[in-house]
């Protein structure tokens, strides 16, 4: 099972780019006398932004199943993980499940400094402790699944609050698709526009590799069911998206 003492300490320093002035005043504190600095202050601490795609695969590490099994267990395991997509699949809904509670935002982000004997250190930077309480117990759930369809109907009731009545039963598969193979005429236009004057620098084609969304066909024609703003930000080439069967 998940380590939970780990998780509730974990630092999330690595996936978070930053800065910070450490500020000495040797001569006003005597250092010099004692032969060490122990004068240090952390002063101008700024987090420039969150590397999502880090974030994803450390809560992954922290949150995979990992149980004592026997070699059949393993093994079935490790089928399961190959019919859904296992990593890959996870680290969709990670970041899916990030970006819902909003996790770029760098004022849910803080520091953590304290007091030593050669002054201030910085031991790292953590989540606010209740949307990270919510944020791990949404990944645990959908990472307990063992299969796609429970995985994305859960991220579907989660972002919408409802799941269509055609996708309850609806099987999936993940599928490389053109952006030309997209119906657009049938989609609202005046959203379209609202989406393409959005700052979605993150969804750019060579930022997200993730899956964009869910189609289902349509004709020789492909219609969106979820992921207007990741599919219109695919660029011109090919990208994943699941397929309602």
């Amino acid at each position: 099972m998940s380590n939970k003492k780990e998780i509730e300490i974990f630092n999330f320093e690595s996936s978070i780019n930053y800065d910070y002035e450490s500020i000495r005043n040797c001569a006003e504190h005597g250092c010099r006398y004692e032969k060490a600095c122990r004068c240090v202050k952390i002063e101008d601490f700024t987090i420039n932004y969150v590397d999502m795609t880090k974030l994803c695969g450390l809560v992954y590490e922290l949150l995979r199943p990992k149980f004592d099994l026997t070699p059949a267990e393993e093994r079935d395991r490790r089928l399961c993980e190959v019919l859904y997509g296992g990593q890959y699949i996870d680290e969709y809904c990670i970041d899916r499940i990030a970006r819902y509670y909003k996790l770029y935002n760098v004022g849910l982000w803080k520091e953590n400094t304290s007091n030593s004997y050669y002054g201030e250190e910085f031991n790292g930077i953590f989540l606010e402790v209740l949307v990270y309480k919510d944020f791990i117990t949404t990944c645990e759930e959908v990472i307990s699944y063992c299969n796609l369809e429970d995985k994305l109907r859960f991220l579907l009731k989660m972002e919408y609050g409802v799941v269509l009545d055609n996708l309850k039963d609806a099987e999936f598969e993940l599928i490389s698709i053109n952006i030309s193979d997209i119906d657009f005429d049938r989609m609202n236009q005046e959203h379209i526009k609202n989406i393409k004057n959005e700052n979605l620098e993150y969804y750019s084609s060579d930022m997200y590799m993730m899956p964009r969304g869910i189609v289902r066909k349509q004709g020789d024609k492909y219609l969106i069911i979820d992921g207007y703003h990741r599919i219109l930000n695919a660029g011109d080439g090919i990208f994943k998206a699941f397929c309602k069967k």
